[in-house]
């Protein structure tokens, strides 16, 4: 694994948002990770694969490292506000 990209087992992280889109997970992600946040998706591929099962699983889920979750919802706020109402998620 690469230095940046956290360990999915590791408990120094939390659950910051969910999603029902992969992209707009994906976007989420990116954001973070260009601002140095620590961040996976969860779930993504099972989302994808059998996207049928996207509301029993929760969504995909966008966790966070713990140092690092002050920083990520005021960079997911400031996204959130500049974009256009109907691609905010519910």
């Amino acid at each position: 694994m690469k230095p940046s990209q956290p360990n999915p087992s590791d408990s120094d992280f939390v659950e910051l948002r969910n999603y029902s889109d992969p992209i707009k997970a994906n976007l989420a992600k990116e954001l973070l990770e260009k601002e140095g946040v620590a961040c996976y998706l969860k779930n993504e591929m099972t989302s994808v694969m059998n996207w049928f099962y996207i509301n029993a699983i929760g969504g995909i889920s966008l966790v966070v490292a713990r140092k690092d979750r002050e920083k990520a919802e005021e960079i997911l706020a400031v996204f959130e506000a500049e974009a256009p109402e109907e691609d905010q998620e519910d």
